[in-house]
């Protein structure tokens, strides 16, 4: 519901990095349709692991994110940052 708002006016092309809560086929084929780079992280979900293709992608999409997560933890923790 609160992905493709915060999209809009991307060029084409981009990836866009998302953690698992965003991992639904909806938000896939919005990106497709927009024509930007999926980099969300696949979830699994119960009676269904992941596989080991998916967890490989994940821990490759997880040292791009780390960076961009470590920055918003420093806003939370000395700014006092509730929301970014």
């Amino acid at each position: 519901k609160h992905l493709s708002p915060l999209l809009e006016g991307l060029p084409k092309g981009t990836t866009v990095y998302a953690d698992k809560g965003y991992d639904s086929e909806e938000n896939r084929q919005y990106l497709e349709e927009c024509r930007l780079q999926d980099g969300i992280m696949r979830k699994a979900h119960r009676k269904h692991p992941l596989t080991e293709t998916q967890t490989k992608r994940n821990r490759y999409l997880s040292k791009t994110r780390y960076v961009i997560e470590q920055s918003f933890g420093t806003l939370h923790r000395k700014f006092r940052y509730a929301r970014a």
